[in-house]
């Protein structure tokens, strides 16, 4: 992918359709880049923020991976900004990779619902051996067997660093995964209804030397 150098504040780029971004990393200063906002969307639908690829710029090739973005808070598929961090091909990389649960719909017991305790599993990998999701098919889980950690086949070269004995989806009762009732000092009774099965995952909040200079526009 061929990404160009930038001058422009990053309020011009985007009116040009252009996604301002940074590349830092091992054995590069930080340079500011640009490019075309259908390109960064495709890369993140590729690649993730785990997948490494090559980008071109002024020439010279560069292992990098998405570390980390910024998209409009009404418009999730409109991106504001993004980092790209070089690596070596020796490097090993530590990220949390996204769980695409499969067969949902297959899931069917009377009286319960599938919910998801954990929809991300830090793992670690060498350059080029990411992945950009690992699959968790779900159809087998059932009241007394939910799923863990230690139960998710993950690609080779891949190695799970989050806790093996955590469960990442089980099967609830209707009232506890809807309803959580408690009990105040008058006796009174408060429910608060439960969180959404999924939760989007949050960018990475790591500040880039780009920043200061969206501080600076605002």
């Amino acid at each position: 992918m061929k990404v160009e150098k930038r001058n422009d504040k990053n309020k011009v780029i985007r009116e040009q359709g252009l996604v301002p971004g940074v590349v830092y990393g091992s054995g590069i200063d930080p340079v500011s880049i640009q490019i075309l906002e259908t390109d960064v969307r495709q890369a993140y639908n590729k690649y993730g923020t785990s997948m490494t690829f090559t980008i071109d710029l002024d020439g010279d090739e560069h292992i990098v991976y998405i570390k980390d973005y910024q998209t409009d808070i009404m418009n999730h598929s409109h991106f504001l900004h993004f980092d790209l961090q070089k690596v070596s091909s020796g490097d090993t990389i530590t990220s949390d990779v996204t769980l695409a649960f499969l067969n949902r719909d297959k899931v069917k017991v009377v009286g319960h619902v599938l919910t998801v305790s954990m929809d991300e599993l830090e793992v670690e990998y060498h350059v080029g051996e990411g992945v950009s999701s690992i699959k968790v098919d779900v159809k087998d889980v059932t009241v007394d067997e939910p799923i863990y950690v230690r139960d998710i086949d993950v690609p080779e070269g891949i190695t799970v660093l989050a806790d093996p004995d955590a469960v990442v989806v089980s099967l609830a009762t209707i009232s506890e995964a809807e309803v959580e009732t408690t009990t105040t000092e008058e006796g009174e009774i408060d429910e608060l209804e439960a969180e959404d099965e999924f939760v989007e995952p949050e960018a990475i909040k790591q500040k880039s030397p780009d920043e200061d200079e969206d501080d600076e526009e605002e």
